[in-house]
């Protein structure tokens, strides 16, 4: 591929480039492509124009699968006009694609006819919705990242407290990976902040820390993608210290693979994060949490609605919390082994007035519960659960196994099942007091233990 070929940050991945067919007046078409990489799709470039030289807009969609039955997995309008023949639509929200997978583009509801460019039967990784022809079509894939400096404000320096752009939110990263702490600074979102054009590199490792006040002010950040599989530390923030707070930030959109300690808006914090909202697939081994990894400070008015999945200590809102949480939220997917929890994974710190809607799983091992996996004798108070929660042994309504803690007033009311069962908790060596289940508690194996409450 020629350097006069590449568009700027991306990946060429598919492409069929023969042509000598047109299909005219068409408002409804698609291909389908096999991908050749792990990565995300964020271009596509093809020969769409109007036959009648008029401007024209069109849905364009990306499935899964082969033609327009599959799952959708993002849509949005296009334009264009009868002029200019190759248009090249950048995604909105770039699609997590798997090599060897196949996806499809499909181009709907045209305002007027297209003519679309075509060949003969010639691309092997997919075809078109006539068997005879495929389309002429680039996919292109994000291909860079965020602390490359081509796509930093280097403008923005460690005096800086004000970050208004992804390019200043990438050099803060930058620095903060390279010995600036910002201990004593406070720094501002003063907008909205979409980082999809480029994968991003978390602020921050074990090494480097932030350790000063980040103020999201209800700002968003959205396209937070991370690829990153079996790295610790990963989540827009990789480490933040012990004096450090992350605060009223909102992860509108993000999508990470990590390893251990990995979560939507921090890996691992052993500061404060306050009131922080999380979107998205956040994925890793333990440790993993939809808002953090792993928290060993205050954790207070977090909400996660992304779905969740790791190994051992996976929580809707955070893997292990040493210090507790309250008044946190989840209506997220969590799957995980062991220490799986809608909330929680595994608790070092009292759990006060939190609550969960989202499904829980534990695919194998042991300590599913509503709101939190397991407990290290704490105290679980006022808390909810209305998701469906299953495992194959230990599993709670409210908590797997509290050890020797208190659950008090606490309601669950959602269906617990598989082995070893208990509508508030599984197994108790503490006490349980003014807890009410309303869920349905059902075995789904022979020699398994149930509980109404525990």
């Amino acid at each position: 591929m020629s350097a006069s070929a590449q568009i700027a940050g991306m990946a060429l991945d598919q492409a069929n480039d023969n042509f000598g067919f047109y299909f005219n007046h068409v408002s409804f078409a698609w291909q389908s492509f096999t991908a050749g990489t792990n990565g995300h799709l964020r271009a596509l470039q093809a020969h769409i124009y109007s036959t009648d030289g008029a401007d024209w807009s069109a849905t364009l969609e990306i499935r899964e699968g082969s033609g327009t039955s599959g799952t959708l997995l993002t849509s949005q309008v296009i334009v264009g006009d009868g002029v200019k023949q190759q248009c090249t639509f950048v995604m909105e929200k770039p699609v997590r694609q798997t090599s060897g997978d196949v996806y499809s583009f499909v181009v709907r509801n045209a305002s007027t006819g297209l003519t679309v460019r075509a060949s003969a039967d010639l691309y092997l990784g997919g075809r078109s919705h006539n068997n005879s022809y495929d389309y002429n079509f680039k996919t292109w894939v994000l291909a860079s990242d965020w602390s490359e400096q081509s796509w930093r404000d280097t403008n923005f320096t460690a005096d800086s407290t004000v970050i208004a752009t992804a390019e200043q939110l990438a050099q803060f990263a930058w620095l903060v990976n390279n010995g600036t702490t910002f201990a004593g600074k406070t720094l501002a979102l003063a907008a909205d902040i979409d980082l999809g054009a480029h994968y991003w590199t978390p602020a921050g490792g074990d090494s480097a820390r932030f350790n000063g006040v980040f103020k999201g002010a209800g700002r968003s950040i959205s396209g937070l993608f991370i690829e990153n599989p079996g790295v610790p530390y990963q989540g827009l923030f990789g480490v933040i210290d012990i004096n450090a707070s992350v605060e009223d930030l909102v992860l509108a959109h993000g999508d990470i693979r990590g390893g251990d300690y990995s979560g939507g808006v921090v890996g691992r914090a052993y500061g404060e994060v306050w009131r922080c909202r999380a979107a998205g697939v956040i994925a890793g081994g333990s440790m993993v949490g939809g808002v953090a990894g792993c928290t060993e400070g205050i954790l207070e008015g977090c909400a996660n609605a992304a779905s969740v999945s790791g190994a051992s200590a996976v929580g809707g809102v955070a893997g292990l919390a040493r210090g507790g949480a309250g008044d946190c939220s989840n209506s997220g997917a969590v799957s995980g082994a062991n220490d799986v929890g809608g909330v929680v994974g595994f608790a070092n710190g009292d759990l006060r007035r939190c609550a969960n809607s989202g499904a829980v799983a534990a695919h194998e091992g042991e300590r599913t519960g509503g709101v939190a996996g397991s407990c290290s004798n704490v105290s679980l108070s006022e808390c909810t659960n209305s998701g469906d929660v299953g495992g194959p042994a230990t599993v709670g309504g409210i908590v797997g196994d509290p050890g020797l803690g208190l659950i008090d007033r606490c309601v669950n009311s959602g269906t617990v099942g598989d082995a070893w069962v208990g509508g508030i908790a599984a197994i108790t060596g503490g006490t349980i007091r003014n807890c009410v289940n309303r869920g349905a508690v059902a075995l789904t194996t022979p020699d398994g233990v149930v509980g109404g409450i525990a």
